[in-house]
This record gives structure tokens, C-alpha cells and sequence, in this order.
């Protein structure tokens, strides 16, 4: 965690939003596999939220995935179900079959 928070803030010295984004979605993972799902939701929201409004669409759809591990083992069903949905969508229309197969 501690790499991955030095890495963000370096990034974001340095005005490289795309490679902070991708930091965050490290990050986030991280974060879900040591139980942190608030932390971990907050770092997947921001990246998703960066790559989205980018079109960034495999991006946003991987931290939707992220985002939906953590609300989903914080017991938030409703929510981690909507964000699987939305990656699903972007999946799909995009054509990828791994991203597809990820989300289900």
C-alpha cells in the first residue's frame, strides 16, 4: 500500500492523471484484499470516475468490477450488483469476451 500511495502522489505531483488513475485501481484491489472496502471503494470510484470521463471504457469497467468486490463483501448487494451491471454493458459493447466473462 504504502508503494502505491507514494506512486499516487508522485503521479499526481507531476500532473500524470492517467497513470495516478491506474495507481488507484492498483491500489483499490489491494485494498480489497486486506479488508480496507471503504478505502478500497473510495480508490476504485476515483479511478473509475477519471477513466470514464476520459473513454477510458476498459478502464471504467475493471474499477466498476473492483468496486463491486468491495461493496459487495461490505454486504452493499444492491450497489455491487449495479456496478457489475455497468461493467457488464461496457463489456459487451465493446466486444470484449475476458471482460464479459470477468463480470459474470
Amino acid at each position: 500500500l504504502e508503494t502505491c500511495q507514494l506512486a499516487l502522489k508522485a503521479y499526481r505531483e507531476i500532473g500524470d492523471h492517467h497513470s495516478a488513475a491506474v495507481v488507484l485501481h492498483t491500489l483499490s484491489s489491494a485494498q480489497v484484499g486486506l479488508k480496507e472496502f471503504r478505502e478500497a471503494i473510495k480508490a476504485a470510484g476515483e479511478s473509475r470516475d477519471f477513466f470514464r470521463k476520459r473513454g477510458h471504457k476498459r478502464g471504467h469497467a475493471y474499477s466498476c468490477l473492483t468496486c463491486s468486490q468491495a461493496y459487495c463483501a461490505r454486504g452493499e448487494h444492491n450497489r455491487a450488483i449495479s456496478m457489475t451491471k455497468e461493467a457488464l454493458k461496457i463489456f459487451t459493447e465493446e466486444r470484449n469476451r475476458k471482460g464479459e466473462a470477468d463480470a459474470l
